[in-house]
């Protein structure tokens, strides 16, 4: 009995590392694409400016 306590509570910590995972994957990926807008951004202004 104790066993399958032990068990289901070390798949509930890999589902939470898994979400984890995931939402640290997501929250770089939104952070690179809003970094790479402002790049891309500053980049237009100033080849803008510069002509």
């Amino acid at each position: 009995m104790s066993d399958l306590a032990s068990l289901k509570r070390k798949d509930i910590s890999k589902g939470k590392t898994a979400a984890a995972v995931g939402t640290g994957v997501a929250t770089t990926v939104v952070v690179a694409a809003l970094v790479f807008t402002a790049v891309i951004g500053a980049g237009f202004a100033g080849m803008l400016s510069a002509s």
